[in-house]
């Protein structure tokens, strides 16, 4: 995070967790309200370069030739065996890409791409210090300053980048240097939004069913277990990237058996990521948490479960047996 940023942020009394998380204590917010947070959990990765177009081509699962500076989309970074590294939204900015990442991801999964450019002339810089993200949840009617965008995963550049998440409950992703962050935060203030934890932002990924992955979920699912056909984050006709067979083949021999689902359970502490849910019917494990949101005694939870595991009742949490999910 920009140095400057963060103490701005400091200044107006907020909290900065070890998870990338910023915390504005004592904020009680309806979700009928405007409200405006740092997306802290999430940076930017450029790649520039006369390759970089199909250098990505070759390692994402989306496809970028349908892509312009006008739209958006998710997509992966998968490893050979076709599990999901990380997962990304992906936007062009003239000629170069930016690729919103989990934070915590972002130095490896940039490692990993070094290793493939061999001779392509592509540039990968990680932009942390240079873009701060915002997000904005807008519910209520609004005129702001800010052009936005109208549909779903559209993008607009102003110069700052807008991108709109949702068509019904819109939300937007605002990405821009340290000066114009601030400007716009202390703007949009004045606006009428309302101050909120960066975990706000977290939980309504986790309702709209994206998928970001921290470091001890990296390579455990394949991209359909994370719902992310469903999200247009994979070309199936867009030709050859890193773990494309394995995705394709599940793809058309129709063999995902797990997907991705949100529940809620009433608990005082969230439970591990990648700990194990149970059947109680049969006693096995039918599937693992990818994220969690917890706000008082109710824990939000993104799984990723096996598709014949419909009964809900029947599923309880390895660590936490006495307490059952409830599907959202």
């Amino acid at each position: 995070m920009n140095p400057a940023w963060k103490e701005y942020l400091s200044d107006l009394n907020a909290i900065l967790t070890l998870d990338h998380r910023v915390i504005f204590n004592g904020q009680q917010i309806s979700n009928q309200a405007n409200w405006i947070t740092p997306v802290s959990q999430l940076a930017v990765l450029r790649v520039s370069g006369e390759d970089a177009n199909t250098f990505l081509q070759g390692q994402s699962t989306c496809n970028l030739n349908e892509l312009n500076d006008q739209n958006s989309s998710f997509g992966a970074f998968c490893n050979v065996k076709g599990r999901v590294i990380s997962t990304f939204l992906i936007l062009k900015a003239q000629q170069d890409w930016l690729l919103l990442l989990p934070t915590e991801l972002l130095p490896s999964i940039q490692k990993r791409l070094q290793l493939y450019i061999l001779r392509a002339k592509v540039k990968l810089t990680d932009c942390s210090d240079t873009y701060c993200i915002l997000g904005l949840n807008a519910v209520l009617p609004h005129e702001l300053s800010l052009a936005l965008p109208e549909k779903h995963l559209a993008t607009l550049m102003q110069p700052s980048i807008i991108v709109r998440l949702g068509e019904h409950a819109p939300r937007y992703l605002l990405i821009a240097e340290r000066d114009k962050a601030q400007q716009h935060w202390s703007g949009l203030i004045q606006q009428g939004f309302i101050p909120q934890s960066s975990t706000e932002w977290d939980l309504l990924d986790i309702q709209a069913g994206i998928p970001w992955l921290r470091a001890n979920t990296s390579e455990e699912y394949i991209p359909q277990m994370l719902n992310l056909d469903q999200l247009g984050g994979i070309s199936f006709n867009k030709g050859c990237y890193t773990g494309q067979e394995i995705v394709a083949r599940t793809h058309y021999l129709g063999k995902a058996k797990r997907a991705m689902f949100t529940a809620t359970a009433n608990l005082n502490t969230a439970p591990p990521l990648n700990g194990a849910i149970i059947d109680t019917a049969n006693g096995q494990g039918v599937g693992t948490v990818v994220a969690t949101h917890l706000k008082g005694n109710c824990c939000t939870l993104q799984m990723v479960l096996a598709t014949e595991a419909e009964d809900f009742n029947a599923l309880i949490l390895q660590d936490q047996p006495d307490v059952h999910l409830k599907r959202t």
